[in-house]
């Protein structure tokens, strides 16, 4: 299949016109022309990347964040954009980006997120909406009518430190770091005179129930999490930055950051997924995808 027919394709399959209007997704490097043989799906384009895709002879590295955020006015070697493009380009390959988009549809990477964690009754958070959709929040099953970030539940709420040990062992990580305001819990009239030992305690008993996801940044979301009648217990971000999360903790949240690259790792086997059903349901034989081994980084954490 020639990249021009591709293209339409994915735009399709992940939903384009449902990306922000700040987006870079789409086909964003390539000859129209070229017969596609060989895909290789990666979270980020990085040079190891780049090197993996030329060793494998690849025809269209398929990444889920954009290699082109901003204008650039320049291709040179001596920088490291400039440098990626010149490779990709000399080797004859395509880029196709699915990254918003990807995000909010049915069964994008916020949808992936949240089932991970085992969480009910799952809905659009609504914190930014899809391109060309309805201001409206969306049930689940109707996601395409959405945006960003996801709210659920679990079946049944368990203490903080049942919930920060599901964290880590539904979504494969190596750690977290989290922050939390005093006096999570609500403290009846008649117990005033007892705060210093809730005040020891409250986070250790903290039941936890309603669960807010956001996969990758979630600075931008800031003043609509951060007030009282945002109805969650728990934020999960792959990244906040320290104001934005104090801002978030005055309102009795507790906010759980994964790291932006954990929190999307789950894109490469989601999209290697829609690709290999569309591909058999069309019964289409001579394009081979795989996963890229060098397209994710974990942060590393050190406690000395």
């Amino acid at each position: 299949m020639i990249l021009k027919e591709l293209a339409i394709v994915f735009d399709t399959i992940f939903h384009k016109n449902l990306a922000l209007d700040w987006d870079k997704t789409g086909l964003n490097v390539g000859n129209i022309q070229k017969d596609i043989r060989k895909i290789l799906i990666t979270l980020d384009l990085t040079d190891s990347v780049i090197q993996e895709a030329i060793r494998a002879k690849v025809d269209l590295l398929l990444s889920h964040h954009p290699l082109l955020m901003e204008p650039i006015d320049s291709f040179l070697d001596t920088n490291s954009l400039g440098s990626k493009l010149l490779e990709i380009i000399k080797n004859g390959m395509a880029v196709y980006t699915a990254h918003t988009n990807y995000d909010i549809m049915p069964e994008g990477l916020n949808v992936i997120f949240a089932k991970k964690l085992g969480l009910a009754g799952i809905k659009s958070a609504y914190l930014e909406p899809a391109c060309g959709t309805k201001a409206h929040p969306y049930e689940e099953n109707k996601f395409a009518e959405g945006g960003l970030g996801i709210i659920g539940e679990l079946d049944v709420p368990v203490k903080l430190p049942v919930f920060f040990k599901k964290v880590k062992e539904s979504l494969a990580i190596s750690g977290f770091r989290w922050i939390a305001g005093k006096n999570q819990n609500k403290i009846p009239g008649k117990l005033l005179d007892k705060v210093a030992t809730i005040k020891n305690n409250d986070l250790e008993n903290k039941l936890v129930e309603k669960i807010l996801v956001i996969n990758g940044s979630a600075n931008s979301f800031t003043q609509r999490i951060a007030v009282s009648d945002f109805d969650c217990d728990v934020v999960i971000v792959g990244e906040l930055n320290y104001h934005s999360a104090l801002e978030i903790t005055e309102s009795k949240k507790i906010i759980i950051e994964i790291g932006h690259g954990d929190s999307e790792k789950f894109s490469v086997e989601g999209m290697y997924d829609i690709l290999n059903r569309y591909f058999k349901e069309n019964d289409i034989k001579d394009i081979e995808v795989i996963k890229s081994k060098e397209g994710y980084k974990s942060w590393r954490y050190y406690i000395g």
